[in-house]
């Protein structure tokens, strides 16, 4: 693996692991307030599977 590879991956676990630990301590959050932040966890992922990828 690369460095820009590395660090993507990297950088997108953190920011994932860190959204998936706000999900579970917010007990009386509607899902529609989380809405903004799982789009962006999903391009996250996205863009970390292109670096890995390398096809974009």
């Amino acid at each position: 693996m690369g460095a820009a590879t590395t660090i993507a991956v990297l950088v997108a676990s953190q920011l994932i692991g860190g959204l998936v630990l706000d999900i579970f301590r917010s007990h009386g959050v509607p899902l529609r307030a989380l809405f903004g932040p799982i789009c962006g966890a999903i391009l996250l992922v996205v863009g970390a599977w292109l670096v890995a990828r390398r096809s974009f």
